[in-house]
Formats: C-alpha cells, sequence, structure tokens
C-alpha cells in the first residue's frame, strides 16, 4: 500500500516540474516580446515627431539673393539636424521681427556667403 501512495506522488512532481518550467518559458517568452515590442514603440514614437523637437537660436550672415543685399538673420534651427525651421528676425526689415517676405532662404541649402562691396 505505501508503494501505491508514493508512485502518484512522484508523478506528481514530475507532472509539477513539467507545468512549472512551462509556465517560466512563457513567461520569460512574453516578458522578453513586451520588452523589444515597447522598445521598438518607443523608437517609432521618438522618430516619427512625438518626441518634442530641440531647438535653438540661431545669427547668421549672409547675401540674400531675394533681396540682393547682405543680411544678419536670426533663425531658430533644430538643434540635432541643423535644418533652418523659422526666420524670427531679419535686418533687411523694419523692425527686423516684422518678416515680409516668403521666408525662402529656409530652403536654399546653403546661404551664400556675404558680399563685400570694395570702394573706390
Amino acid at each position: 500500500m505505501a508503494s501505491r501512495l508514493n508512485a502518484p506522488e512522484v508523478m506528481d512532481l514530475t507532472d509539477e516540474a513539467e507545468v512549472m518550467v512551462a509556465m517560466v518559458d512563457s513567461f520569460m517568452t512574453i516578458t522578453v516580446v513586451l520588452v523589444v515590442g515597447l522598445g521598438l514603440a518607443a523608437l517609432a514614437w521618438a522618430l516619427c515627431g512625438g518626441a518634442r523637437r530641440v531647438t535653438r537660436v540661431a545669427s547668421r550672415s549672409f547675401w540674400c539673393p531675394f533681396r540682393s543685399r547682405n543680411v544678419t538673420t536670426e533663425f531658430l534651427e533644430d538643434a540635432w539636424a541643423g535644418g533652418r525651421l523659422e526666420v524670427r528676425g531679419c535686418d533687411a526689415f523694419a523692425p527686423p521681427t516684422a518678416v515680409a517676405c516668403d521666408r525662402r532662404c529656409l530652403h536654399l541649402a546653403a546661404l551664400p556667403p556675404p558680399r563685400f562691396e570694395h570702394a573706390a
């Protein structure tokens, strides 16, 4: 009778161990999938503009091909990429903050260097 009681208990322990291993494996798989998924979601959110853009104000002097004169302009730039986002002010206008052009300088690949006139 004692051997009959021990046999089912040993099988129960083996079954419980198998169930426990299966539960741990499932838990680890779910955890890894969730962590990787959340990481990819955060990366996609940041790359698609969900993260706040870091900007800086930069003053640039250049030849304005649209006004045909040297200007000093304050641009709002992307701090990481360096792209010009907005014209804050330009000394071609009075006051400089009353920018009344199409702001085409934002789309120039490179700002032309200032031109210096030589007095004769």
